[in-house]
């Protein structure tokens, strides 16, 4: 229920008049700065190519001079008649070519392989996809509707809806800075790999060259995934919007999980394809597989130490009742000063078990294996098996009442 109406507090009031302000002015301010930068990196990085080409192709001609003149030489070694010369004349012109083409026109290459993903996506989702500003306009739109339900009456629920509209629109906000990042690093790539294609130059380094190629497919096809992510979460989002009413809190709640999980799988998924382009291996901490995993361990970290708490309380307790045995009992009061008693010495029994753990461990002069509480627990029952008294020897059976003493040199006396 919705508390009722009083007084709006002051920093109630402050938060929520930046949060409108920045969502009555925000599409405008984050189109003009989004596209501001993306268009600088761009042109920053298309001016790279004619340098980093010159420098290609001058790896190139010197790659390909080496490789020539060792194919040569192994002919003359191996006394090759006029036929094995002209064909590998005819297989180095042929190499080389290939790899000459590849200088030249790498950018265009991997600007129409990239562009092809894109398309692809746009054409599958139906939708712009991944595109910067419509991902935040989308969110600072669904922020406004959220911030049109405070009415300044409720501050509990004006409240509400405040933090509600700035977890969408800063959720939003990180998937268009996602996807401000993979076209950036697209732009990068699409310049930058024109050095690496010289390496096409011989036989030896050409994978280098190859690879380079591989990496504008794999950033494709991140594009590519992001797209498609996007833009099946922005069609759920609109759907939403449209029939967002605000009548109660649940479809509030749906409209931030909807862009918290859009915002999880934007992240992995076009990661997950990057590397599967790439040749990387996916059983790594990648991904869903390693977000399980982490989980996981996490969650068996988190039994093994509540197991470990709770062997080293019960120790701390046997030994402070060991103590208090060893002290002549809790002393008058009765059965609530023996508690406080216990439970006084039990607490300072684990504080000192800590901080002889701790201690024992930077001095190394204990290990460090293991859980420390149970490490701590060990050390309790070590120090409670130390403050017990030997146990008494049973009787001897020649001992028993009724029974002789014995008789080491078995002479007959009298009785």
């Amino acid at each position: 229920m919705m508390p009722g109406p009083r007084a709006l507090p002051r920093h109630l009031v402050v938060s929520t008049g930046v949060l409108a302000c920045l969502l009555s002015c925000g599409p405008a301010i984050a189109q003009t700065v989004i596209d501001q930068v993306m268009t600088q990196y761009q042109t920053a990085a298309a001016a790279w190519v004619s340098p980093l080409q010159t420098l290609a192709l001058d790896l190139f001609w010197s790659l390909a001079g080496i490789q020539f003149c060792y194919a040569m030489g192994q002919l003359a070694f191996r006394g090759a008649d006029l036929s094995e010369i002209l064909a590998e004349l005819v297989t180095q012109i042929f190499f080389l070519g290939i790899f000459f083409f590849l200088v030249q026109q790498s950018s265009t290459i991997a600007d129409d392989i990239i562009t092809s993903f894109k398309q692809a996506a746009t054409r599958a989702s139906g939708t712009a996809g991944s595109n910067p500003t419509q991902i935040l306009e989308t969110g600072i739109n669904m922020g406004q509707k959220v911030t049109a339900l405070m009415t300044w009456h409720s501050p509990g629920a004006d409240l509400f809806y405040a933090i509600a509209a700035f977890v969408i629109v800063i959720v939003m906000s990180f998937i268009a800075a996602l996807a401000v990042m993979v076209n950036i690093e697209a732009y990068i790539i699409v310049s930058a790999l024109v050095l690496f294609t010289g390496f096409g130059g011989s036989r030896w380094t050409k994978d280098y060259a190859m690879r380079s190629l591989t990496y504008a497919i794999a950033i494709g096809g991140k594009l590519f995934m992001l797209n498609l992510v996007v833009g099946i979460g922005s069609q759920i989002i609109s759907a939403q919007s449209t029939s967002f009413t605000g009548g109660n809190y649940d479809q509030v709640m749906m409209l931030i999980g909807t862009v918290l999980v859009l915002a999880a799988i934007a992240k992995q998924l076009p990661d997950m394809t990057a590397s599967l382009l790439s040749g990387a291996a996916l059983g790594t901490s990648s991904g869903f597989i390693g977000v399980g995993r982490t989980a996981a361990t996490t969650a068996l970290a988190a039994g093994t130490a509540g197991l470990g708490a709770v062997v080293a309380t019960g120790a701390a307790g046997a030994l402070a009742s060991q103590q208090v045995a060893a002290a002549g009992g809790a002393g008058p009061g009765g059965r609530l000063a023996h508690f406080a008693s216990l439970t006084g010495r039990a607490a300072r029994n684990l504080g000192d078990a800590a901080l002889s753990d701790i201690g024992g461990r930077l001095s190394g002069t204990r290990t460090s294996r293991g859980s420390m509480t149970f490490r701590m627990a060990a050390d309790l029952r070590h120090r409670g098996d130390s403050q017990s008294p030997p146990p008494s020897p049973p009787p001897s059976p020649l001992h028993s009442a009724g029974s002789r003493p014995p008789n080491p040199d078995n002479t007959i006396r009298p009785s």
